[in-house]
């Protein structure tokens, strides 16, 4: 798990120390922030759902690259109800996800609008409580992603907005105590799929 967390640091400063040493062309559209409204809008007013939230800021680094950065954050309560057996169960999960992730954007045409391409590394801190009826869990570790997107920006007009769709693979590495004082660490592999929509601001 340390590895694979100084892997990633590294690679995201890695980036961050070259894309700085390059300056955007004075025809470039210019740096802008964007929300996750419809994520953001869906995780809040659904019950029983955490809440989700994206800030993604792009800073134009070539006529048709960007810099990508994105902190995000996943906070509240899920409730999931199963009535499959002779007896209902409830289980209930609180979650604090907080992370930021560092890609970059490379757009078919010679400049930073149209349709684009974009790898991207992510890596969040995640705390959960658990509980289901007498028994509870509590956990705590790391997701690292690594995804690639396909998308569509627009600055034609006075909002950017954008739309993309990513695929890739993430590891979780996590440390677990019961209540019954009872303590382990797992790692879990898997596939990652993601769909944005944001509007500038």
């Amino acid at each position: 798990m340390l590895r694979s967390i100084i892997v990633t640091l590294f690679m995201l400063l890695g980036l961050v120390q070259a894309e700085s040493q390059v300056s955007a062309p004075d025809n470039a559209q210019v740096s802008y922030f964007s929300f996750q409204p419809l994520l953001f809008g869906i995780t809040l007013l659904a019950p029983n759902t955490a809440v989700t939230g994206y800030v993604t800021y792009e800073r134009p680094i070539a006529l048709n690259r960007s810099l990508i950065l994105r902190p995000g954050f996943v906070f509240g309560t899920d409730q999931v109800t199963d009535t499959s057996g002779s007896i209902i169960m409830k289980t209930r999960t609180t979650t604090h996800e907080f992370g930021v992730a560092l890609g970059e954007r490379f757009y078919k045409e010679r400049r930073t609008d149209g349709f684009y391409l974009q790898p991207l590394v992510q890596l969040d801190y995640l705390h959960e409580n658990a509980s289901q009826g007498d028994f509870s869990v509590h956990s705590y570790g790391f997701v690292h992603k690594g995804l690639g997107y396909i998308g569509y920006c627009s600055h034609s007009r006075t909002i950017p907005w954008f739309i993309d769709i990513g695929t890739g693979y993430q590891i979780r590495y996590s440390s677990e105590k019961d209540n019954s004082a009872n303590a382990y660490s797992y790692q879990i592999f898997g596939l990652a799929f993601d769909l944005n929509v944001g509007i500038g601001l």
